[in-house]
């Protein structure tokens, strides 16, 4: 792919994204954005990482959110002062450099012209460009994780040392930004130590040349300790502040437990938010700190999920909805705006079920990486709690399928 080529594809993605930060949607601010506000307030005001406002008598925790975002604000703010617009056009380049990284993974699994075509889908997709406008993870993620699995596929075709620590080094960053990913690390450490379940050999090279296993040991264990490297002083910080191991954060037990507040209230089928979590676990929370408070919550949540397995297997499928699709039973009246994300996911979502239902090819092997990724995504959220944004980091994987899928609709309708 020339040259010419890429530098279109950006300049389009940074059209689109100025574009959404002129018009700056008023819809976008979300709890999320007020608590990465207040922990940038904090670092900025010497306070560390604490969540908490001012005369807020709960919510003081010091490793709620890991410290990416945070300090991906907090420098802006300290180079540019606090007004949101520089962080706005950062994460527009970011953003508008991720449908490149999209190019280059696409690559890996089609010709050129659909790798193309799935970076432009990128570079105009409306929901990752609206997402630039907000204070949230959603860019950021985007860009790290995608990067990660160029990153490991490229120690899984070439295993060694350095192209795994660098792997390894990407994801550590990415988990620092959103920790959703963390439980995927052996799944990758895996591909790169078996060719065959990475699908390389249906990409490129011969069984012949595959190097020896211990080199791709050596690449697969520079993985996990860059990774390692990337969060220790996180880690570190956090065993200092609450003399147990955080490795990244102290958020899980409570997302669990939100995750059934459905079911708890009698409405298994919505999402009821942090206020479905009962006013005495809150007070529990409070009096066992910020680390025993979370395993408390955590079984809490189990708890209900033993009284109720059924329900919450049934919970399962409004969630997934939620995920994609920005619909949920439970939550009112939908607006334009979910109809819009219910539109635009849906597209894509029949273009990739085509791909693999009916053009299915080398690439579905050579993909593996992906799938399971997105699989691993969409299971960890609909067993919690979900949102349709938190699945925009996945766009990279499924663009490159539903690009092919478009190609051959259009060629079978050129030849009539």
């Amino acid at each position: 792919m020339s040259r010419r080529s890429l530098l279109l594809i950006l300049a389009l993605g940074l059209v689109v994204r100025f574009a959404v930060i002129a018009v700056d949607p008023g819809f976008l601010p979300t709890a999320d954005t007020a608590e990465y506000q207040r922990i940038t307030a904090n670092i900025l005001g010497g306070a560390g990482f604490d969540s908490g406002a001012p005369g807020d008598p709960l919510w003081h925790p010091k490793s709620w959110r890991t410290p990416g975002y945070p300090l991906f604000l907090a420098a802006h703010a300290s180079l540019f002062g606090p007004a949101r617009r520089p962080v706005q056009v950062t994460q527009a380049f970011i953003d508008a450099a991720t449908a490149l990284l999209v190019v280059v993974l696409g690559r890996r699994l089609f010709p050129v012209r659909i790798a193309w075509l799935a970076g432009l889908a990128y570079a105009l997709h409306p929901l990752p460009a609206i997402q630039v406008a907000a204070l949230g993870t959603e860019a950021l993620a985007a860009f790290l994780l995608t990067a990660f699995l160029i990153l490991t596929y490229r120690a899984a075709e070439r295993p060694t040392v350095g192209r795994g620590a660098l792997a390894g080094l990407v994801f550590g960053l990415d988990l620092l930004v959103r920790p959703t990913p963390q439980l995927f690390l052996p799944f990758a450490m895996a591909f790169v130590l078996l060719p065959t379940l990475a699908g390389v050999s249906a990409l490129r090279g011969s069984p012949r040349a595959r190097p020896p296993l211990l080199r791709r040991a050596g690449a697969a264990l520079a993985l996990a300790l860059g990774c390692f490297l990337v969060i220790a002083p996180w880690a570190v910080r956090n065993y200092r502040v609450h003399h147990a191991f955080v490795p990244l954060s102290t958020l899980g037990g409570v997302v669990l437990n939100e995750g059934v507040g459905g079911i708890r209230v009698g409405d298994w089928w919505s999402m009821t938010g942090l206020h479905s979590i009962p006013a005495e676990d809150w007070t529990r929370w409070r009096e066992l700190g910020e680390v025993a408070g979370e395993k408390y919550m955590r079984e809490s949540a189990v708890q209900v999920i033993r009284e109720h397995p059924g329900l919450y297997a049934l919970s399962v499928g409004p969630k997934l909805l939620r995920f994609w699709l920005q619909l949920s039973f439970g939550y009112g009246k939908l607006s334009w705006r979910s109809w819009g994300v219910f539109w635009s996911q849906g597209c894509l979502l029949a273009l990739v079920a085509l791909a693999f239902l009916r053009y299915r090819g080398p690439w579905v092997a050579a993909g593996r990486l992906l799938w399971l990724l997105v699989l691993y995504h969409a299971a960890l959220y609909s067993l919690t709690v979900t949102e349709a944004r938190y699945s925009f980091v996945l766009l990279p994987c499924l663009l490159p399928p539903a690009a092919h899928a478009l190609a051959q609709l259009v060629r079978a309708r050129a030849h009539r």
